[in-house]
């Protein structure tokens, strides 16, 4: 799609959204330098005080219950280590940018549930590829974020919403977008991918999230997007997400199918993992 028309109320709020912290970025930038410091990433986190006060909240929430209060960026660092500060800093980034209800007063909550828990599937999928460098940040944030365009509107245009998700089992994947371009102006999938790129996210990210519910992804294919393939196949087959239709083809390419059973002949341990990181979510806003 080379030109989206949003409903003027999509594009309202879209003009309306919270920028994406910039100390976030920057963060994932320096991350990627071998010669970065962690005391470097502390500084920039540090110069971020709405950031800072809110990752301190759940440093001393009961979600990592320290035996002492934590009172700084660094002291924090000490006890859950750089990877955990960063991927806490994403999250809660993520959940900041997430509208929080609807104009029925309906809770955002399980949207952002399955955010969060996205992005942990993708990034352990991840490990799966050999995924190094950036790549590792790059995809948790991909996880996090994939659904934003589901949210807009389940937000801002409910009631085609509802028109939409009812459609889901009777129209092809090319029929069912075709609906949300004449329901909303664009699909949710490239409505994530508008936001992402006014916010300046890296580009891996933003073409990955408009391939994700695709069967014919080849052992080229950029590891961004196999690995969100994965991670909502693996959550659509082992939980059936509540809030994110996807029609998925019967099964993917052989690489892709391997890894998913692999992750689904150990869903305790993932889903062990997607429910510790679900916890995240209630504790950040009560921490």
């Amino acid at each position: 799609m080379t030109q989206e028309q949003l409903i003027p109320k999509l594009e309202r709020a879209l003009a309306e959204l919270p920028a994406f912290p910039k100390s976030v970025q920057k963060i994932m930038e320096m991350s990627s330098d071998i010669d970065c410091m962690p005391r470097d990433l502390v500084d920039i986190l540090e110069k971020d005080p709405v950031l800072t006060g809110r990752i301190l909240n759940l440093v001393n929430s009961a979600y990592f219950a320290l035996a002492r209060r934590v009172n700084s960026i660094r002291h924090a660092l000490v006890y859950l280590g750089l990877n955990t500060i960063k991927h806490m800093a994403m999250g809660l980034a993520a959940v900041g940018a997430m509208p929080k209800v609807n104009k029925d007063g309906q809770s955002m909550n399980s949207f952002q549930s399955e955010a969060l828990a996205c992005g942990e599937v993708t990034r352990i999928t991840g490990q799966h590829f050999m995924a190094r460098g950036p790549i590792p940040d790059q995809l948790y944030l991909l996880g996090l974020f994939h659904n934003l365009g589901d949210v807009m509107c389940a937000v801002y245009a409910t009631k085609e919403w509802a028109r939409y998700t009812a459609a889901r089992d009777d129209l092809t994947q090319e029929e069912w977008d075709q609906l949300a371009i004449e329901l909303f102006g664009a699909t949710p999938r490239h409505i994530t991918a508008r936001v992402l790129r006014h916010w300046e996210i890296a580009p891996e990210i933003c073409e990955a999230v408009t391939t994700y519910p695709l069967s014919h992804l080849n052992k080229d294919a950029a590891v961004h997007e196999k690995s969100l393939w994965i991670a909502l196949k693996f959550l659509y087959e082992a939980r059936a997400p509540l809030h994110h239709p996807i029609i998925f083809p019967d099964e993917g390419s052989p690489e892709l199918e391997r890894i998913l059973a692999l992750l689904l002949e150990y869903r305790r341990d993932v889903i062990e993992s997607v429910e510790v990181t679900e916890r995240f979510l209630t504790e950040s806003k009560t921490g």
